[in-house]
């Protein structure tokens, strides 16, 4: 065995251990004398080893495997003689690798196996050319003359070539500059009204001349973005801004290849495409509404030897590559909506100073409209409370106006929350109410029976703080003692079954019939493009269907859009399913009226009597531009299903008894242990 052999340095058997040590993971037998099968440890694709390495020393091999997210490769051969000569000759070889990696030439470490493991990994996708619905991709779009031509001119005519101030062209993952209007990043648009005075430059128009011959783009872009990135730069995924940006967008590819990532947030399809240099990615139809893309950091993709053969991968190095995306901004495009441009928490300062501003004081400013629709308990909150034993002591934590406190005359119940304004209201119902801080209650410990604490834990923007939530709560109740928690639920629509939530109300039309495409658009036949991604040479590129504008428009109905910046909430639309788990939702409150002469104490606790319609629609904000209402955006963090429980079940002082979905809502029971 190489294990006890005096040929191999001490060093080198250890290593060789802790290589097969990690195989019998894989479920691989081992051998100690020749057989046909070798496998090869640190020669991997997760290594960056490329194929043709391994093809140039391996002797007259039948068939070599390399599996994606794998650190080894499997070689069969024809005979023992083949592998017995391999083996001999590649045995702790220093493989010289070309690619740009962390640890560039791997030492391989080689095993005898009686069987190959041809299991492939489950959680990768190679990239594909066909899996993109509506996503046209031109190839060897331009000559390689003209890619140098345009290369060159790029290049000189970089903010950084030219000596200005590039503070505003280096963004965090690539340098950009742009053409006919500035592209605003932080509202993902353009101000039609301040095109740049330098235009577009005559070797650029001569491209979107060409783009226009094909047939695919029928309105000629008038925005021009050029993105630098070096080997190891990416893109954040995104969706262009479709209220600033009509349906033309194009991206030309100059000087390497990359794999962007495509994901529809709805389907949970996550593709991948190999864009190759001097390709022309075309937008329409869901690609361009529907599926979000990006480009993932890193130096080295994993892409198919050939198309015929999507299988079989190889590695290969990202160069510095240019993108030039084409775009044409909206005439009627009106500035960037007013939803606020909100930070995701980095730390426990920002996790607190989100809560403050898009919970505490939204709370305290919508008290008396939000106890107009909160005023019934939800039934199995009723039960809880009605099956606990009379005169037990009962605290709801986060208790809002109180609906729950009066349940029962025969138990003792207290309620606390942050928001002094929702306390006031409990004490004008008559409740024993205190104002608190869910993370840091200060009351003795184990001194009640149950707790209830509905809808509060999804207001707490980190892991951390929904933690300490939970543990807070646990202090109150004694060995025994019960705890129900509700939070918002990301899955409205359960067992088939919509949340009323989703439902639709007044008849009014749902979201998807809701166009936010311009009256023009309209007029064009709605038809959806189901087809893949169509890869096509320019030297004889096909008109597109004649309906393919409308395609885009039909997409565009349709439109479900992802975080425009993955470092800012994005805003909820009401009324829809969740397509995030962090997210502002909105509140539209409805002003009331009262005399002049009553204090603001008293218009506090006005509360305007309103039915159920009008209870959704103030959620909604479904008013005319005359009504008297204020805007304001709460946060939650909705619960995936299960996720309650792992929070709870984290603890060891905690028996989840039930957990349940109640219209909406994920639930628990616990019990203290």
């Amino acid at each position: 065995m190489i294990e006890n052999s005096a040929k191999y340095s001490t060093r080198f058997r250890k290593k060789l251990v802790k290589a097969r040590t990690k195989l019998n993971k894989e479920g691989l037998t081992f051998s100690d004398f020749p057989t046909l099968y070798i496998v090869i440890s640190n020669g991997g694709l997760a290594n960056g080893v490329q194929r043709s390495n391994l093809e140039e020393i391996i002797t007259s091999f039948k068939e070599l495997i390399m599996l994606p997210q794998k650190s080894y490769a499997m070689v069969s051969f024809e005979n023992t003689k083949n592998s017995q000569a391999t083996f001999e000759k590649l045995q702790g070889h220093v493989l010289k690798s070309t690619l740009n990696l962390a640890s560039p030439n791997p030492i391989l470490y080689l095993h005898y196996v009686n069987d190959l493991n041809l299991q492939k990994s489950g959680d990768f996708q190679s990239p594909g050319w066909d899996n993109v619905p509506g996503l046209i991709i031109l190839e060897d779009f331009i000559t390689e003359t003209e890619q140098i031509e345009l290369l060159k001119f790029l290049e000189a005519d970089s903010p950084v070539s030219n000596g200005f101030d590039c503070s505003d062209n280096i963004l965090k993952h690539r340098k950009v500059w742009h053409y006919g209007y500035e592209f605003r990043y932080k509202h993902n648009d353009v101000d039609p009204k301040s095109p740049l005075e330098k235009g577009i430059p005559k070797i650029l128009k001569s491209v979107i001349s060409k783009m226009k011959e094909t047939g695919h783009i029928v309105k000629e872009p008038n925005q021009i973005t050029i993105n630098k990135y070096e080997p190891g730069q990416g893109i954040p995924s995104h969706i262009d801004n479709p209220e600033a940006f009509d349906d033309t967008l194009a991206s030309l590819s100059l000087n390497s290849q990359t794999v962007m990532d495509f994901k529809n947030s709805k389907t949970k399809e996550h593709n991948q495409v190999l864009l190759k240099e001097r390709s022309l990615m075309i937008f329409t139809g869901e690609s361009r509404y529907k599926w979000t893309h990006g480009i993932c950091p890193r130096k080295v993709d994993l892409i198919p030897v050939n198309k015929d053969d999507a299988d079989k991968l190889t590695s290969v190095n990202r160069g510095m590559r240019m993108s030039v995306t084409f775009r044409r901004a909206r005439e009627d495009y009106r500035g960037p909506s007013q939803n606020p441009d909100v930070d995701r928490p980095a730390n426990e300062v920002e996790a607190a100073t989100l809560e403050e501003e898009h919970v505490h004081k939204v709370y305290n400013e919508i008290a008396s409209h939000f106890t107009s629709t909160r005023d019934k308990p939800w039934p199995k909150v009723k039960q809880f409370i009605n099956e606990l034993e009379a005169h037990s002591t009962i605290i709801d934590v986060g208790c809002g106006s109180g609906r729950y406190l009066g349940v029962r005359q025969d138990v003792y119940m207290i309620g606390c929350d942050r928001s002094l304004n929702l306390i006031n209201i409990c004490k004008e119902k008559g409740f024993k109410v205190f104002t608190c801080d869910g993370l840091n209650l200060s009351l003795r410990h184990g001194i009640f029976d149950a707790c209830i604490c509905i809808a509060v834990i999804h207001h707490y923007s980190t892991h951390e703080r929904r933690m300490k939530a939970i543990e807070q709560l646990l202090q109150l109740v004694r060995v025994g003692g019960q705890i129900l928690i509700s939070v918002w639920a990301m899955e409205q629509e359960y067992k088939r079954v919509k949340s009323k939530y989703l439902k639709r109300i007044d008849n009014g039309p749902t979201e998807k019939e809701i166009s936010v495409v311009p009256e023009s658009a309209s007029k064009h036949t709605i038809q959806n493009l189901d087809k893949g991604v169509e890869i096509k040479k320019s030297a004889n590129i096909p008109a597109p269907p004649a309906d393919s504008h409308a395609s885009n428009t039909a997409a565009m109905n349709d439109l479900s859009i992802e975080d425009k910046q993955q470092s800012t909430l994005p805003v909820h639309k009401n009324r829809t399913p969740f397509e995030q788990q962090d997210v502002l939702v909105p509140w539209h409150r409805k002003t009331v009226q009262v005399s002049k002469q009553k204090s603001d104490q008293e218009c506090l606790l006005k509360t305007p009597e309103l039915s159920e319609d009008e209870k959704i629609k103030s959620e909604i904000g479904n008013q005319s531009s005359n009504d008297n209402s204020k805007l304001f955006h709460r946060y939650y963090h909705v619960f995936k299903q299960g996720e309650l429980e792992e929070l709870c079940e984290s603890f060891d002082n905690v028996e989840v008894i039930t957990s349940y979905y109640d219209e909406g809502n994920w639930c628990v029971i616990l019990k203290k242990l």
